[in-house]
């Protein structure tokens, strides 16, 4: 499967969801994890979005996630780690056309080239939430 998704702890003890994603993903992919952050134990919690180099998004889940809807949760955020800059560039784009970036709905974004900044960057905005 090209996302892996698990529930996980910062240093602060804080619960966030952590997804992994490698290899070709296809718009049900990206589908099948916008139900699973939509209807189970990780609604509402903030995320942590890690994105394999060797991740390729078919047109259907750029798709997916430009017009991806989730109920958000107050204080939650979203980081997201990429690992080059040609991915950096389609992630930003695909980001910023899904207005995914200071939405509207309350959740943060913020794209990251590593995945320490990112989870202190998630832990701040968790923190600041509470």
């Amino acid at each position: 499967m090209p996302i892996r998704i698990e529930l996980t702890r910062a240093a602060s003890g804080r619960e966030f969801v952590r997804t992994q994603t490698s290899g070709n993903v296809g718009g049900d992919d990206v589908n099948g994890l916008i139900t699973q952050l939509s209807a189970t134990e990780y609604l509402g919690k903030s995320t942590l979005s890690i994105i394999d180099a060797d991740a390729k998004f078919s047109p259907e889940a750029r798709l997916a996630v430009r017009t991806m809807k989730v109920e958000p949760a107050k204080g939650q955020a979203s980081a997201v780690v990429v690992k080059n800059t040609a991915q950096r560039i389609v992630v930003g784009f695909m980001l910023k056309v899904g207005n995914l970036i200071n939405r509207h709905d309350g959740i943060r974004t913020k794209v990251f080239d590593n995945e320490n900044d990112a989870v202190s960057w998630l832990e701040k905005m968790m923190a600041a939430n509470t």
